[in-house]
């Protein structure tokens, strides 16, 4: 999992702006794209064609990125930018976990985890999820999101975080301040296949985690307990 830096790029996801005042053909892109046939292909199926293809072998691998870079519009019936890509971060892709379909509870771990930002689209719960570990190792642990069907309808979905690093985080480990560090993952968990197709209304994706308390006396730093934490965010009828 590629970590760290991730919350500062996170803060323009999905925003398309001006950013060349000299060159008004030339646009900043942040965003989620898929890797389709060569090409970067977002989730409104606006297409990308590299300008540099050497890096295209570099994405080949990948299903989703996320990216940031400038477009310039063409006149092609193939692609309809051409992008000069700046940076790229490789998204973990994952199925939501049916609660139903949970042999091992203990396996989904139960350390603390963080929805840092969420936002739905191209059928997917598309998330920046933070964690703790200790600077030395990195994290090593599996996030996944937990599907309640238990408590979802048509209307209302309802999705547990879990995360599993053996707990090896800030609660557990005898780490100093110095040996610390919060790093953050971006992920894509596919949601389609959990709705209901006989219902046309507004969808409302209710998430609850557990994550770090924060010093009473100074927000920016945690403390060693936990707390459980929840948003709802809805998807609007089409």
């Amino acid at each position: 999992m590629i970590m760290k830096r991730i919350l500062a790029l996170l803060a323009l996801v999905l925003c398309i702006t001006a950013c060349n005042k000299n060159n008004a053909d030339l646009i900043t892109i942040n965003e989620i794209v898929n890797v389709q046939n060569g090409f970067l292909v977002n989730d409104a199926g606006v297409r990308y064609s590299l300008s540099d293809h050497d890096m295209l072998s570099q994405l080949m691998s990948l299903k989703r990125v996320f990216i940031i870079g400038q477009i310039e519009p063409v006149s092609n019936q193939s692609y309809d930018y051409k992008l000069y890509l700046m940076q790229f971060i490789g998204v973990n892709v994952k199925d939501c976990v049916k609660s139903s379909e949970i042999t091992d509870d203990d396996k989904l771990g139960h350390d603390p985890v963080h929805l840092s930002t969420c936002w739905l689209d191209g059928g997917y719960i598309n998330a920046s999820l933070a964690f703790s570990y200790n600077t030395y190792n990195g994290y090593q642990g599996v996030a996944n999101i937990v599907f309640d069907q238990t408590r979802s309808t048509a209307k209302d979905l309802y999705f547990i975080l879990r995360n599993n690093q053996e707990g090896k985080t800030w609660e557990n480990e005898s780490l100093s301040p110095g040996e610390l560090e919060f790093g953050t993952g971006i992920y894509s968990f596919e949601y389609t296949s959990l709705l209901d197709p006989s219902y046309k209304g507004d969808i409302n994706f209710h998430f609850e985690w557990v994550w770090f308390q924060a010093d009473p006396a100074n927000e920016n730093v945690p403390l060693r307990t936990t707390e459980p934490r929840s948003e709802t965010f809805t998807l609007k009828a089409q």
